[in-house]
Order: C-alpha cells, then sequence, then structure tokens
C-alpha cells in the first residue's frame, strides 16, 4: 500500500511538473518572438523614417532655392549668370542630386540640368519625368517612375525671399534613391525585391530556427510600394531557446529531488506537503502568474524542493525582466526606443487629459549628421548621437520622458509644465552644448534643432508628434537661412 501510495505521488507529481515545465516553455518561446518581431517593427521604423528624412532634407533646400530672390529673377529674365553660377553641373552634383527643373506657371520648362553621379557626366532630364511629378503639386516623397526607378523629389513654389510677390512658377529637385548608400548608413544588409501596388501592411516577418526574414513595404505617393528584404540572427529566439534547455536540467533535478523525498519521508507529513506544492504549481498554471511562489515551512528535502523551485520561478521571472528592458530600450543610446515611448507618451496625454493637466512636446532633431557620417565615419555618427542623448538625459527630470523615435531624431515630453518652462530646459541644453562645443576637441560641434508645442486635447498622438516635427523644421530652416 506505501509502495502504491508513493509511485501514485511519484507518478502525479512527475506529470504536473511536466505540465508546468512544458507552459513556461511555450510562453517563453512565444515571448521571444515577440521580441523579435518588435525589433523587425523597430528596424521597419528606423528605415521608413530614413525615406522621410531624405525627402524633409530635400523639402528644405527646394523650399530655400525656391524663396531666392536671384531664382524668382531667372524665371523672368533668364540671367546667365545664375546658370553659370548655380545650374551647372558642378552645383548640382555638390547639392547631391540628380535633376533640377525650373518651370513657369503653365508647367514649362524655363531650365533643367541633370547629373549623373556614377559617371560623373551631365545628363538631360526627362521631360516625362517633370511632366508626372508635377501632378502631385507642392510636395515632396518618394516617386517610383514607370520602369521601376526610385525617386525621392520635392517641388515648392518660386517667390521671393519676403513671400509678397505672386509665384512664378515651380522649382523641382529630384534625387535617385541609392539602396548601397542606405545600407552604409543604417549598416542594415536590404536587399531590393521588387515593385507592388496592392500590398496594405507595413511589413512582414517570417521566423525560422535560427534567422529572422524581414519584408518591408515602404510607400510611394503614387500608390506603389518599394519592397525592401533583409535578414538577421534570431539572437533572442536562440538566447531563449538556450535557457529552457537550462532549465529542462534544472526540472530533471528538482523531479529527482522530489523523488528522494518521497521515499525517505514520512507519508502523512509528505502527503500533505506535496498536495500544497502540487495545488501551488496548479495554481500558478491556471492563473499563469510566475510572480507566486510557493510557501512550505520545515528544514528537510521538501523544504528544500521549494527552495529550488522559487528559484527556478525568480530565474525565470528576473529572465523575462531582462528581456522586456531589451525590447523597451534603444540597444544604442541607452534611453526608451520608438515602440516603448510611443506607449509612454500615450498614458502621458490619458493622464493630462483626464485631469486636465498641460503637457508639452518637444520634436528634437540633431543638426549635421550627415554631415559627420560623410567626412569622418558612421562610428563618429553613433558616437554624436549618444553624446546628444545623454545630454538630453542629463536635463531631463524623472517625471519627463525622452526616447528615440529613430536615426537623428529624439522626443521629450514634460507633464505639468508650462511652455515656457519647457523652453528653459532646451535652452539650458543648448547653452551646455555650446560649452561643450567650446571646449571640445573634436572636429565637429554638437547641435540641435527643436519645436516645442503645447498639447491639444483633441489631437491624436501622430497629430501631436508631427505638429513638434514641423516645428522643430521651423527652426532649422530658420537656421538654414541665417547662413545663406
Amino acid at each position: 500500500m506505501r509502495k502504491k501510495i508513493i509511485v501514485s505521488i511519484t507518478l502525479s507529481s512527475f506529470i504536473v511538473f511536466f505540465l508546468l515545465f512544458l507552459f513556461i516553455s511555450e510562453n517563453i518561446k512565444k515571448d521571444y518572438k515577440k521580441f523579435e518581431e518588435r525589433r523587425s517593427e523597430e528596424r521597419y521604423m528606423i528605415i521608413n523614417n530614413e525615406f522621410k528624412s531624405l525627402s524633409d532634407n530635400l523639402k528644405i533646400l527646394s523650399s530655400d532655392w525656391g524663396e531666392w530672390d536671384d531664382t524668382y529673377e531667372f524665371v523672368q529674365n533668364k540671367n546667365e549668370n545664375y546658370i553659370k553660377s548655380n545650374l551647372n553641373p558642378e552645383s548640382i552634383a555638390t547639392l547631391g542630386i540628380n535633376y533640377l527643373y525650373i518651370t513657369d506657371l503653365t508647367g514649362k520648362t524655363v531650365y533643367s540640368v541633370g547629373y549623373d553621379h556614377k559617371s560623373q557626366k551631365s545628363v538631360k532630364p526627362p521631360e516625362k519625368l517633370l511632366f508626372n511629378l508635377l501632378k502631385f503639386g507642392e510636395s515632396s516623397g518618394m516617386y517610383i517612375s514607370e520602369d521601376n526607378k526610385i525617386m525621392i523629389f520635392s517641388s515648392d513654389p518660386i517667390t521671393d525671399s519676403k513671400a509678397l510677390k505672386n509665384s512664378m512658377g515651380k522649382i523641382l529637385m529630384i534625387y535617385e534613391f541609392n539602396l548601397d548608400n542606405l545600407n552604409k548608413k543604417l549598416g542594415t544588409n536590404l536587399e531590393f525585391l521588387g515593385i507592388n501596388s496592392s500590398e496594405k501592411k507595413s511589413f512582414e516577418v517570417n521566423i525560422s530556427k535560427d534567422r529572422v526574414y524581414n519584408k518591408f513595404y515602404i510607400p510611394s505617393v503614387n500608390e506603389k510600394n518599394l519592397i525592401l528584404n533583409d535578414s538577421l540572427a534570431a539572437d533572442i529566439l536562440v538566447l531563449g531557446k538556450d535557457n529552457i534547455e537550462k532549465y529542462a536540467w534544472v526540472f530533471i533535478i528538482n523531479l529527482l529531488v522530489l523523488i528522494s523525498v518521497i521515499s525517505f519521508g514520512i507519508e502523512k507529513l509528505i502527503l500533505s506537503r506535496i498536495r500544497k506544492i502540487e495545488h501551488s504549481v496548479e495554481e500558478i498554471i491556471e492563473k499563469k502568474d510566475l510572480s507566486k511562489r510557493l510557501k512550505i515551512t520545515g528544514n528537510d528535502e521538501i523544504s528544500l524542493l521549494k527552495k529550488n523551485i522559487n528559484v527556478f520561478l525568480d530565474t525565470i521571472e528576473n529572465m523575462n525582466s531582462k528581456l522586456v528592458g531589451k525590447a523597451s530600450y534603444d540597444l544604442m543610446t541607452g534611453i526608451f526606443n520608438r515602440h516603448t515611448g510611443i506607449e509612454k507618451l500615450e498614458l502621458m496625454m490619458k493622464k493630462a487629459k483626464l485631469n486636465n493637466y498641460p503637457l508639452i512636446g518637444c520634436f528634437i532633431d540633431v543638426d549635421g549628421l550627415k554631415f559627420v557620417n560623410d567626412n569622418f565615419s558612421h562610428n563618429d555618427g553613433d558616437e554624436l548621437i549618444k553624446n546628444i542623448a545623454y545630454i538630453l538625459k542629463k536635463f531631463s527630470r524623472d517625471e519627463d520622458l525622452l526616447f528615440r523615435l529613430g536615426g537623428d531624431e529624439f522626443f521629450m515630453a514634460f507633464l505639468g509644465i508650462d511652455h515656457s518652462d519647457a523652453e528653459k530646459v532646451l535652452l539650458r541644453v543648448t547653452n551646455y552644448l555650446q560649452k561643450y562645443n567650446k571646449n571640445s576637441k573634436k572636429p565637429y560641434d554638437l547641435k540641435i534643432s527643436y519645436g516645442i508645442i503645447n498639447y491639444d486635447y483633441n489631437k491624436t498622438i501622430d497629430e501631436f508628434i508631427f505638429s513638434a516635427d514641423e516645428k522643430m523644421y521651423e527652426q532649422k530652416s530658420e537656421k538654414k537661412s541665417l547662413r545663406i
């Protein structure tokens, strides 16, 4: 009878613990896959933001030229000096674009110039490309031509510098997208997969045994998608599988301890305490709560078993906590990443609206990153971004929110202070940067442009961030006009 009880208890305990192990291992695998998917989403955000940054930078350039008095006068009198000084192939090469068109109000070409950066020779700009892009008015973005060439373009009206006179026409700047340049800048290994006009999703993720395969869909203004794909090692998933194997040994050891306790213990004490362990384990499985711990008194093998199981649960919980931290923070800068930052910003917006608190948003862009990458190295560019993040963190309070949107863009949110107080924070940052640059031995300066806005309770989170982004570009444009 005693042997039957021991065998019965041993078998039932083995089943319970085996089910617990299966439950934990399957949930860990799912969590690791979610973290891999979140990492792919972050990669899509960075890549998509880079395309937006390309069009935004070109927009600033075309806007500056469109508001130039010399350009306005050139449309009227076709000044040859303007052509020699500004519309020669060397100038186009310096601007980093491929085509520049100047048209009158009817859309007729006043002057056009093109440059092939590979052959370093001037080329004739295609008139059909101008005709197709003029359909989109005064805008900017990515355009996919009929022969599937990827173009970044920006179109602006030609006015005088004070915007007092009527527009004389349009200026259109076009940059032929180069995937190798994008890979070099972002440190990625993207490949061109094709063009698609029907796909509505932003990206796809396929996870195999040890690799993650991503497919990114970048939208264009003419309703086509540029499809890019890449693959990378599934580091998080592989780590999860390794940990599960380790915990399998922990499970076996605990099972051996359990059998030893049952074999040498006293039936009544063992039976009651084993039932308590079984009940606790079943409760953990039923409620799916790994924070619960077994509560068994005594100083014998069963208490040792309880201790080992609790250590096992502690290890699982700590591992999940580290994974959550890894998925929440930007690996380069150590501050919140875009995904976590957006979640926390949504909570701040709800709190501000519920309690009628003021909420201030600030969009921050690092100045001169392209210059540092092109003239020094991408390591210097990464160091520039990390230094800016460190300084922004230095001047933010514990209750403020700071996160990296992607690339060289950051966002700060201040709850409970007004617009002027937020301005003071950013003023202290810029003053600190000036002192830093004065004492720095680096061949480049640390500078930022920013835009600060009050949160309108009726705005969505995308509208809130976009409004701050627009304010930032106003400041950046003012800086450029002062340099001109």
